[in-house]
């Protein structure tokens, strides 16, 4: 998770959402986890999010730009 938001503070959009691939966050089982845990958790996914629609406006712009 950390490697993920680090790739995400360098601009290394793709690097990080395949670190958040390789978590498999959509399996991972949310009882009992402690808050912390849960935090890191909900920041993962926020990034995910984030670069999706990084991805998305990168790819667009480029197909318009060529």
């Amino acid at each position: 998770m950390l490697l993920a938001k680090i790739r995400h503070a360098l601009g290394d959009y793709q690097g990080a959402l395949d670190r958040l691939e390789e978590l498999a966050l959509d399996s991972l089982p949310l009882r009992d986890v402690s808050s912390r845990k849960m935090k890191l958790i909900g920041e993962c996914f926020a990034i995910k999010g984030l670069h999706f629609d990084n991805i998305s406006i990168a790819n667009v712009i480029g197909r318009f730009c060529l």
